[in-house]
């Protein structure tokens, strides 16, 4: 294999992502371990980042393991990794925040008289529906 050929240029690529996934692979065993060894009870905020830090590692090595594995490019790691975040990380984030504040505002509308309700649901209606000025 000579320096300038294809081959050898992906070479340091493929083994700089086999080590970053060992290195993944380790932390997600080590918050693994000291998960179970703490008996995986959520009760402190320590425990709740060790399980989360166990199912982000794992699934940060899975991802590089298929691009290790299949030669991935670069470009399309990332999308995968962006993809993975944006499902696993952002979404449950979104919709914690939406309960977080549906509960408030569920109990508000069940505290005030039915009448209102209807009036502020058809205005929120009518200014969602209403024409855009150009």
């Amino acid at each position: 294999m000579e320096p300038g050929s294809a081959e050898h240029s992906f070479e340091p690529k493929r083994k700089g992502r086999w080590g970053t996934l060992s290195e993944l692979a380790c932390m997600a065993a080590l918050c693994v371990w000291l998960s179970g060894s703490r008996g995986f009870a959520l009760h402190t905020w320590f425990d709740i980042a060790l399980v989360v830090g166990a199912v982000g590692f794992s699934i940060a090595s899975l991802i590089l393991l298929g691009a290790a594995i299949f030669a991935w490019p670069d470009e399309k790691t990332e999308r995968v990794g962006n993809f993975t975040f944006l499902w696993l990380v952002l979404v449950p984030i979104g919709i914690g925040i939406a309960i977080w504040l549906g509960i408030p505002l569920w109990q508000w509308f069940q505290s005030i008289p039915s009448w209102a309700a209807v009036i502020i649901v058809l205005l929120v209606l009518i200014f969602i529906n209403m024409p855009k000025g150009d």
